[in-house]
């Protein structure tokens, strides 16, 4: 399985190595508001029928509202001279908190992203 992705859609790039030192940057996220590096630990990943669900806490603001970042990343089979070439979603989540309740999923962004070829 590769380990090394650079996905890129909807203004937003995404570098995501697997595998890597715990204690190093393994998922940096970049849009035209946000940029942020990731450890491993703050990391989720599902395993789900569509295979793996990568998720990322991008921001979450004093009133208690955040915003979540995921993508799927299919099990991409290549030869260690082969680069990964595929097409993915990626979603970004508004979570708003409203008075007294808990988190409550107001808006869903799903768009396309792309491994381009050579990456």
């Amino acid at each position: 399985m590769a380990n090394q992705f650079t996905l890129r859609g909807h203004h937003a790039e995404i570098n995501y190595t697997i595998g890597g030192n715990p204690d190093f940057v393994a998922l940096t996220y970049r849009d035209e508001e946000i940029s942020r590096d990731f450890k491993p630990r703050d990391i989720h990943a599902d395993h789900t029928a569509l295979d793996t669900l990568v998720s990322v806490q991008l921001e979450e603001r004093a009133s208690g509202n955040r915003t979540v970042f995921a993508f799927f990343l299919p099990n991409i089979e290549v030869s260690t001279d082969e680069a990964a070439d595929f097409t993915t979603v990626g979603i970004h989540q508004e979570h708003v908190k409203r008075g007294g309740r808990p988190y409550r999923s107001d808006t869903w962004h799903p768009f396309v992203m792309h491994v381009p070829h050579g990456t």
